[in-house]
């Protein structure tokens, strides 16, 4: 008698394990690499933050023969895909992808970011590394992207690895240094102006405006929905225990493991239904109805204070959804 192969035998990879085997696959002997890399803690490298996996610097003597600065022709090469290796190591790990609610993630971009980035905040990401989802044409020809912190010399980073459809993913980076974005991206251009010209490169300062725009624009998408995981109370589900899937996995003895699967986290379920919900009444309501108090949402907005003592403060952020206003069915 012939058995029934069981249909999930064969179950195509999600995106971003793709993206994080094809990177891995590279490299024979990463799971090695990155022991070293980890060994090197508190020896060849400054201890670093329980918040970062590894700083990036760390995976260059492991990655690369020789300074990676004097290896002029290759290497922008090399850094791309050592920042790679430092985003797609540690998801492997827990293989968070997060969801949102169209709805919600619609009032998360319209909200307005707070002048001066939450530095504090952003540093509470849930695991080392996780994959965030974007809809169809948010960003064009972007899937999704990789965020994970970064230590650069004592120097926190917001690190992100933009998925796109037909170039291999794009780094971007945030000093989070308690500054705007304009600030951070300022001195990031500085800094790229730099290395372009210590590798004996070419580019203008017209040239960098339009990357610090495009940048700007692509932030302002993208750093809500970070920061929104980060607060304290994001609504986010799945089939097993958000708050225990948060633990992040303790390493003995620079030992670790790839989680088997991939956890999928939905972002904004019941609150994208109540928006909906509101939106449909609000909208049923004003073709009835007309007068001088329609129904509406007051806008959404981030708000944020600090709690503790002056020896232990801990700044805390919440995201204020839209309040019905006038809103009677």
């Amino acid at each position: 008698m012939k058995t029934l192969r069981r249909k999930n035998q064969n179950k195509p990879k999600t995106r971003p394990e793709g993206i994080c085997n094809q990177v891995l696959s590279g490299f024979p002997n990463w799971k090695k690499i990155v022991q070293n890399t980890l060994g090197q803690q508190g020896k060849a490298i400054p201890e670093w933050p329980s918040y970062v996996f590894a700083p990036i610097a760390s995976y260059i003597p492991n990655v690369v023969d020789g300074d990676i600065q004097n290896q002029k022709t290759t290497a922008f090469y090399n850094v791309g895909l050592i920042n790679q290796l430092a985003a797609l190591v540690p998801w492997s790990l827990s293989k968070g992808v997060y969801k949102f609610s169209q709805e919600l993630l619609e009032e998360l971009i319209d909200s307005q970011l707070p002048e001066i980035l939450p530095s504090d905040v952003l540093k509470k990401l849930p695991q080392w590394s996780i994959y965030i989802e974007l809809p169809t044409g948010q960003i064009q020809g972007c899937y999704g992207f990789f965020t994970f912190l970064e230590s650069d010399n004592g120097r926190d980073e917001l690190r992100i690895l933009l998925d796109y459809d037909d170039r291999p993913p794009v780094p971007f980076t945030l000093f989070l240094d308690n500054c705007t974005i304009h600030e951070s991206l300022d001195l990031l251009s500085k800094e790229f102006k730099r290395d372009v010209n210590f590798l004996k490169g070419k580019i203008t300062d017209s040239i960098l405006d339009i990357h610090k725009q495009y940048q700007i624009e692509v932030f302002k998408k993208i750093l809500p929905l970070v920061l929104y995981i980060c607060s304290e109370n994001a609504e986010i589900s799945g089939s097993t225990s958000y708050n225990s899937y948060k633990q992040r996995q303790k390493l003995k003895n620079n030992e670790f493991g790839q989680a088997p699967n991939v956890s999928v986290w939905d972002v904004g379920l019941e609150i994208g239904t109540k928006l909906r919900q509101f939106r449909h009444g609000t909208q049923r309501i004003n073709d009835l109805h007309s007068q001088s108090k329609m129904p509406h949402l007051r806008k959404a907005h981030w708000h944020h204070f600090w709690t503790g003592n002056k020896e232990s403060k801990n700044l805390v952020v919440r995201w204020l959804s839209p309040i019905p206003v006038n809103f009677q069915l």
